[in-house]
Parts: C-alpha cells; structure tokens; sequence
C-alpha cells in the first residue's frame, strides 16, 4: 500500500515539474504584449516580440506587432523594416485589423522616416533639434 501510494506520489510530482517548465518556457501572448504597450511598457514589449519571432520566425502578426512598437519608440527604419517583412511572408496582411490599417501603419513610418532627422553624422555647422523636441513632433501611430 506505502509503495503504490509512494509511486502515485512521484508521478503527480513529476507531472507538476512538468508543468511548470511548459510555463516557464511559454512564450508571452497576445495579452501580455498588449499590456506591456498599453502601459508605456514599450521595451518590454519589443522583447517579447523579440522573444517570439525567435521562436516563429515566420509570424507576420509578430513582425507587424513589433514594427508598431518600434515606431512608437520613433525607430523608424526598422519599423519600416519589420512592417516590411510582415508584408512578404503573408501578403494577404491577414495579421492586420484591415488592409486599409497595415498601409495606414506603414504610410505613417514611411513618413516619418522621410521626415526624421538622419542618425548619421550632423554636418559640420548643422544644428540639431534637442531629442526632447524630435519627441514632440513624432507623430503618433
């Protein structure tokens, strides 16, 4: 009886630890980035995003996701970038509410990018804008 009690005790056991190393290495979902952008949490969404695009490289709705992220944080080419490589793998857009949504997105950082100041080197004599006043004048998306 100890025995048969002792063997049903390592199993549920066993099963638990099971358990919970599926949720320890669970990827975040959709309600938990959400959250995070919902909260200002900006850079801890773009690492889930991160995070599951590592693991399903070929999720549009990540890629879309995180090129909405980026933009936010006014990272615009790589918003591009992303927004871009949701587009190729499924250009149907279905990761999008619309169509119409996905080009607003992207209409949006493409304008930006065109307006943004260049990350690279001021020229000589050039003054730059304080990033406090790049900040206000980001459009948000």
């Amino acid at each position: 009886m100890f025995k048969s009690r002792l063997g049903f005790i390592k199993v549920w056991l066993a099963a638990a630890l099971m358990g919970l190393c599926a949720l320890a290495w669970a990827l975040p979902t959709p309600q938990d980035i959400e959250a995070a952008v919902n909260s200002g949490k900006l850079a801890q969404a773009e690492s889930m995003l991160r995070e599951v695009i590592k693991e399903k490289p070929n999720s549009a709705k990540a890629h879309y996701e995180l090129g909405q992220v980026l933009a936010r944080e006014t990272r615009y080419a790589e918003a591009q970038t992303e927004l871009v490589r949701a587009k190729e793998i499924d250009p149907s857009m279905k990761f999008a509410q619309s169509a119409d949504k996905y080009n607003e997105v992207f209409n949006k950082v493409t304008q930006q990018l065109a307006t943004a100041p260049s990350k690279a080197a001021p020229q000589q004599g050039a003054q730059s804008a304080s990033p406090a006043a790049a900040a206000s004048s980001a459009a948000p998306l």
